[in-house]
């Protein structure tokens, strides 16, 4: 359980989360989260457990969950439908999906690649690999977008790079640079492709008509269900993790 895995690298406690919308479905919710709650407590019996149950949809409820039960991490399942991404998009915290037949190896979330364009939320996702490179000393790889042929956007993203590495430093670590041929627009495109555990990234900052329609970027890369993704929200100031 990913969720799990999670917890024991950031000494973290498992909340065991469901919602629901009628009577009937509150009763099969308690039943589920029932069974799993002992099978967690019967074979990991060092994790920090706990069960909440709240009446309601998703994305009426993520403010609720960081405000008063101080929610760091959301894990989501593989898939990014649309009550899922109305939620995610209303959550100050970021959402965890998990890749299709993911090995145990990739469970461990010691290989993770971050690319950096030239959004400021990129730093949002910056931040959390960090948080893997310090408490967990996972292989941080930068993916560094070519915005040469823009400016100011060129500008951003090395702003992005420099602010990155002088928190790395703050703790004694170097990731791996990799400086890209693609402009931001492609860069998710491109890390996406790399072996690794875990893809962080800042999810889209502007939706259009089309992506609606079709679908963000963000969603497109979770669906395809290749690798496990830790996404931020542009939209939301992020709470973060304290020492």
């Amino acid at each position: 359980m990913d969720a799990l895995r999670l917890a024991s690298i950031f000494d973290l406690e498992v909340c065991l989360f469901g919602c629901y919308h009628n009577k009937k479905k509150h009763k099969k919710l308690q039943h589920i989260i029932q069974l799993y709650s002992s099978l967690i407590s019967k074979n990991v019996p060092s994790a920090k457990l706990s069960v909440l149950i709240l009446e309601g949809r998703l994305q009426n409820l993520v403010q609720t969950l960081g405000d008063e039960y101080d929610t760091l991490l959301f894990c989501a399942g593989s898939k990014m439908n649309n009550e899922i991404w109305n939620a995610f998009y209303k959550a100050q915290f970021p959402f965890y999906f998990s890749a299709k037949g993911a090995s145990s190896a990739q469970k461990n979330f010691e290989k993770v690649s971050v690319p950096v364009d030239f959004r400021k939320s990129t730093q949002d996702a910056l931040l959390w690999s960090s948080y893997f490179a310090r408490f967990h000393q996972s292989k941080i790889t930068l993916h560094v977008a070519n915005d040469s042929s823009n400016y100011r956007e060129a500008q951003q993203t090395n702003a992005n790079l420099e602010s990155a590495l002088k928190l790395y430093q703050t703790f004694g670590y170097s990731p791996t640079i990799k400086n890209s041929t693609n402009s931001s627009y492609r860069i998710h495109s491109e890390a996406q492709k790399v072996l690794c555990d875990l893809l962080i990234f800042s999810a889209s900052s502007n939706i259009t008509l089309p992506d609606k329609i079709f679908g963000t970027f963000e969603k497109k890369i979770i669906n395809r269900k290749k690798r496990n993704v830790l996404l931020t929200n542009p939209k939301k100031e992020m709470y973060v993790m304290c020492d």
